[in-house]
């Protein structure tokens, strides 16, 4: 019997990004550190992910007003 191998892997000609329809920061803390989490809705969910952390309040939501911004940027109107 002929020894089974698996199909040459191939990279895609494109990758699958999904649209975004709006993103949110937010600032929230967690064990004496402030977390910012970027928000973000896409057609098939939500997802959250955890964008930094940093000791000061003010850091944290400077930081997630430009997080925000730059994701804003890229979502179509």
């Amino acid at each position: 019997m002929a020894e089974w191998t698996a199909p040459e892997w191939h990279a895609p000609d494109f990758p699958y990004v999904e649209e975004a329809l709006s993103a949110d920061a937010h600032v929230e803390k967690e064990r004496g550190r402030w977390i910012v989490y970027l928000d973000v809705v896409l057609v098939s969910g939500a997802v959250r992910r955890k964008v930094g952390d940093y000791p000061k309040q003010s850091q944290a939501e400077q930081a997630g007003r430009i997080i925000e911004r730059n994701a804003r940027r890229f979502i179509r109107r």
